[in-house]
C-alpha cells in the first residue's frame, strides 16, 4: 500500500524534522493555550500531557528514522569502499609486463 503525502504536508514534516526545538516549543505553547482555554484543571492537564507526550514521541521517531538512514548510508559507503579495495588489490590484468634481461656470467647484460 502506498500513500501520497501532499507537498505542503511533506514540506511541513521536513521543516519540523530540521527544527525540532522550535516545533516542540510550538507544541508546548499550543498545549498551554488549550489548558488555559479549557478552564478545567484536570482536563487542561490531560490535554497538556497528551500533547507534550505526542510531541516527544514524534521527535524520537523522527530522530530514530534519521539515525537509521544515516546507518544505512554508512553501510553502503563501507561496502563501496571494500569493493574498490578488492578491485585495486587484484591489480590491472591488462597492464604491460616488464621484460627482464638476462645477465651473463661476468655481470654484463647479454
Amino acid at each position: 500500500m502506498s500513500v501520497r503525502i501532499p507537498a505542503r504536508v511533506n514540506r511541513l514534516l521536513d521543516s519540523v524534522s530540521r527544527h525540532r526545538l522550535p516545533a516542540a516549543g510550538a507544541v508546548a505553547a499550543t498545549a498551554g493555550i488549550a489548558a488555559a482555554a479549557s478552564q478545567s484543571a484536570p482536563a487542561g492537564a490531560v490535554v497538556a500531557a497528551a500533547t507534550s507526550g505526542a510531541g516527544f514521541l514524534t521527535v524520537i521517531v523522527v530522530e530514530r528514522r534519521r539515525l537509521r538512514e544515516a546507518l544505512k548510508q554508512v553501510h553502503y559507503d563501507k561496502g563501496a569502499l571494500e569493493a574498490e579495495l578488492a578491485e585495486r588489490r587484484m591489480g590491472d590484468p591488462s597492464a604491460p609486463t616488464t621484460e627482464l634481461r638476462t645477465i651473463g656470467e661476468g655481470g654484463e647484460p647479454v
